[in-house]
């Protein structure tokens, strides 16, 4: 069952989580939205506009088991958005990128994570798919800080619309300085680089195929050639 938008903006590429009225019950018992209520699987403020989550409501809300910790989910502008299941392509390069950049990254200056949430604004958690942070694992913690981020990387099956139209945004407004959206089908890395101070867009977009060689500005220790990362996955 989706959950009822009528009232909210066009989310383009993005499945909000819907809610039982138990789990709303629940919120509340919580603290959480105390002056909400629910219609049709979304929750609502009082004055009837879709609720946005913050980040201490969004994990409230896995302390509440309203959610689950590893329940595919993330938190974008305050809305709770599923996320599609991983094709075994999906999985694959994720693995594939993450020994990579493990291989030629010292561990002890940076930490290389896929799929871990990281703390973006006071009203999102997005899970990259891949992240390159500053620091030891140690020194980022569970939930690393977007302030760490050198690279953040999506890998496009499904996600298209989500990655390219809410989630490179949100990563351009927060000053992650480079992000890779990598189109498995279209065969082609997107890097886009030079966020726009106080704008939600990068200044550069380059395109590369599988003739080219990938390489982060801010991990020259790093070079990716694509022909052999875009062919493991055919």
């Amino acid at each position: 069952m989706q959950q009822d938008t009528t009232d909210s903006p066009a989310v383009p590429g993005m499945n909000l989580r819907w809610f039982s009225p138990a789990d709303h019950q629940r919120m509340r018992e919580h603290g959480i939205a105390p002056d909400s209520h629910w219609r049709g699987g979304a929750i609502l403020d009082s004055g009837g506009d879709e609720h946005r989550f913050t980040v201490d409501e969004y994990l409230g809300l896995v302390e509440a088991e309203v959610l689950l910790a590893r329940d595919p989910v993330e938190l974008i502008e305050g809305r709770i958005v599923e996320v599609s299941p991983s094709s075994d392509g999906h999985t694959f390069l994720v693995s594939v990128l993450t020994r990579i950049f493990n291989r030629n990254l010292d561990p002890d200056h940076f930490a290389v994570v896929a799929q871990l949430p990281c703390l973006v604004e006071g009203d999102s958690m997005p899970e990259p798919d891949l992240g390159v942070y500053r620091g030891s694992l140690e020194e980022i913690g569970g939930n690393p800080p977007v302030s760490r981020a050198l690279l953040l990387v999506e890998v496009m099956v499904t996600s298209h619309e989500k990655d390219r139209h809410a989630k490179l945004p949100l990563y351009a407004r927060s000053g992650v300085p480079e992000v890779w959206l990598v189109d498995v089908l279209g065969r082609r890395l997107h890097a886009y680089r030079q966020p726009v101070a106080g704008e939600s867009r990068y200044a550069l977009e380059v395109v590369l195929g599988p003739e080219d060689t990938a390489k982060p500005e801010r991990l020259p220790e790093v070079e990716l050639p694509l022909a052999g990362l875009l062919r493991a996955i055919e």
